[in-house]
């Protein structure tokens, strides 16, 4: 019996980051609807319950052999993986007794994909590769390919993106010698979709494109699922238009079709499309779509991904009950499949949602039972998140020596895996602990390790630079307790040379000095903070600029689309005032006016001469300058304008106006006086 290559997809909203660090460990979330990666059998459609009926008759009277265990193993993927499990291992044991090779290795195969489903890789990469073994002992050369993807398969399962990238390409070799051309369509699309993963979307659109030229060789259900891989990479790449576009054609396909699984898969991806575009509302008709779906097709781990999803949306929406019902529907689920990773998921909703409502116990039992099943499968990110919620509600429920035990595990891991972002979120909590343990005293450094935290996510050199600022300080009092003696000496000459006049006056002028050095020295500290800071933030803004300069020096954009951005861009800015926000940055300017980065980036740079920092000051300036000569703003201060035009520092503020005027702005308000 000669079996079938079945792919189903890997679904993200957002895998640039991924990875947590996040995201980047991201972040933008990560979306496994755990698969059946490489299945060998003949069937061209989802199985259906007549197949599984008459199987199992051929059990029940004593005639099963190993082929028709094989085939109940395959059936029972969608229905039961723990079942599954056990019709491979009797599979196993027939073709042993009856000497067939072919049907050991197909039940080798089968048991691996039942181990990865449920998530034991390391026994899943054993009976993979003892299949891809007995097919290439057997000339079975399809079949070896199949098993060489499935081990693949393993590799990325585990995040190992390149690995599992050099194992589907052996298997696309043994795919082309052997001219099965769908199977090697499918395994182009499995390869783009790693591309994509990794960001390397130019490489991802490549494979794409090569197997869109070979689209006649798919099946429906496979070029459905490369519709859907496509707009995944568009995704990615921010162009959501052109991801719809691939998930509409992706929907017809399922119409063509009429398969239930396709249309639930697609459903759910194009929801989750619409939570990385922040239109959650859209996402929630289609996730409720596709689980509507989803229970028809009978996919119950499949089922467990989109209620939680769903729970996600109406966390963020703070409508706790629904939320609470849908994570409670994935632990429901999880009772008969063991999906661990969502029941995890789950587990953590439901310790936030008892958080918001103060049943802080209830939120520790939750999340307790979240930190057991994610050590089961080892996601450190995880793991860590989950000991920061415990840290979270025993400090909101004042137990500091609970607390301060889970963020120390929490900032271990955090530290140990990279997860900056993670880490940054520990460190605040250790404030807020701190501030309740010690009063307060001691907290600054926890916010000043947090600050370096995050911009050390941008520049690598950040305790470089705080060991440095921290020289300039010791410095700075050296002198200070230098000048401090120096005018203790003389009052000391004074006293001894000078009446009693002189000793007096000599006094008020040594403490006036002694004021006048204080204030200097406190006053240059703080200088050299917001230096310090304002030239990290300014590393990180060329640092980002120089990433997307970079990656828009290949985009081409057509004039249209260059003059509709322009337009909706000085509508931002001249009717809403967009550039007043202090939080403006490159990528929620484009979100704003629906386009990329890459896209705005290149714009600005080609039609106003400069890069997004440049021009953002410019129109701010612009707008400070309006507003002093402006009579209606007169009772304003410097401090007060430099915030309505979105500064949080009046000495960013001023250094910019300079630049850009030659004038402070006070100076320039005298000049409009005049």
């Amino acid at each position: 019996m000669f079996d079938r290559h079945r792919i189903i997809i890997l679904i993200s909203a957002d895998q640039k980051f991924s990875q947590f660090p996040v995201m980047k460990y991201i972040l933008p979330f990560f979306i496994l609807f755990l698969t059946v990666a490489i299945n060998l059998h003949t069937k061209t459609g989802f199985s259906q319950n007549t197949t599984v009926d008459s199987l199992l008759n051929i059990v029940s009277q004593d005639q099963a052999t190993s082929e028709t265990y094989n085939m109940l193993a395959q059936e029972y993927w969608f229905i039961d993986m723990n079942k599954s499990k056990e019709f491979a291992s009797k599979a196993l044991e027939l073709a042993r007794e009856e000497k067939n090779m072919a049907q050991v290795g197909f039940a080798f195969n089968r048991l691996g994909t039942a181990f990865l489903y449920l998530q034991e890789l390391d026994s899943a990469r054993i009976y993979y590769n003892k299949s891809a073994d007995v097919f290439e002992e057997q000339d079975m050369y399809t079949e070896f390919a199949g098993a060489t993807a499935c081990c693949a398969r393993i590799f990325e399962t585990t995040f190992e993106y390149d690995s599992a990238i050099q194992e589907y390409t052996k298997a696309l070799d043994i795919f082309e010698r052997s001219e099965k051309s769908e199977y090697y369509v499918q395994t182009l699309i499995v390869v783009g979709g790693l591309y994509s993963k990794l960001g390397d979307f130019s490489n991802a659109q490549k494979y794409f494109d090569l197997a869109l030229q070979n689209k006649s060789y798919l099946k429906a259900y496979d070029l459905i699922m490369m519709y859907n891989k496509i707009g995944i990479n568009y995704q990615n790449l921010g162009d959501f238009p052109n991801a719809i576009k691939f998930f509409e054609e992706a929907f017809k396909e399922c119409d063509l079709s009429d398969n239930n699984i396709a249309l639930a898969t697609t459903y759910v991806n194009t929801g989750s499309l619409y939570i990385a575009w922040d239109k959650k509302e859209v996402a929630l008709k289609y996730l409720e779509k596709g689980l509507e779906l989803s229970k028809k097709a009978g996919i119950e781990f499949f089922r467990q991904t989109i209620l939680s999803l769903i729970a996600g949306i109406y966390l963020d929406f703070g409508q706790l009950d629904k939320a609470e019902s849908y994570y409670k529907g994935v632990l429901d689920y999880t009772v008969s499949s063991k999906d661990i990773f969502n029941e995890g998921k789950a587990y953590n909703g439901l310790a936030k949602i008892y958080a918001r409502k103060h049943q802080y116990n209830k939120a520790i039992e939750y999340s307790l039972n979240a930190l057991e099943l994610f050590e089961k499968i080892e996601r450190p990110f995880y793991i860590a998140n989950s000991h920061y919620l415990l840290a979270e509600n025993y400090l909101a429920s004042f137990n500091l020596e609970k607390a301060k035990k889970h963020l120390d595990i929490a900032a271990s891991i955090a530290r140990k895996n990279s997860l900056k972002e993670l880490e940054a979120t520990v460190t605040l909590l250790y404030a807020r602990h701190n501030n309740i343990a010690n009063r307060g005293l001691g907290s600054n450094k926890f916010y000043e390790k947090y600050i370096a935290l995050k911009d050390s996510l941008f520049a690598e050199q950040n305790q470089e630079l705080l060991a440095k600022f921290q020289v300039e300080l010791d410095n700075l009092e050296k002198d200070y307790q230098l000048k401090e003696a120096e005018n203790l000496n003389k009052l000391k000459d004074a006293e001894l040379s000078q009446k009693k006049r002189q000793i007096t006056y000599t006094a008020i002028i040594s403490l006036l000095l002694f004021i006048g050095i204080f204030v200097f020295a406190e006053m240059y500290r703080r200088k050299q903070k917001a230096n310090r800071i304002l030239f990290l933030k300014n590393k990180e803004l060329l640092e980002q600029e120089n990433k997307i300069h970079k990656k828009g020096e290949g985009v081409e954009i057509s004039e249209s689309l260059q003059n509709e951005i322009i337009q909706k861009l000085n509508n931002e800015i001249d009717q809403n005032k967009i550039h007043l926000k202090n939080d403006l940055t490159l990528h929620s300017l484009a979100k704003s006016i629906e386009t990329n980065s890459s896209y705005l980036s290149k714009i600005i740079q080609t039609t106003y001469n400069s890069n997004f920092s440049t021009y953002l000051n410019k129109r701010r300036i612009i707008e400070a300058q309006k507003m002093i000569l402006d009579p209606k703003f007169q009772h304003y201060t410097i401090d007060a304008i430099s915030g309505e035009c979105g500064y949080n520092s009046k000495s960013t503020f001023n250094k910019a106006f300079k630049e850009i005027t030659g004038l402070t702005p006070n100076e320039y308000k005298r000049q409009g006086t005049l």
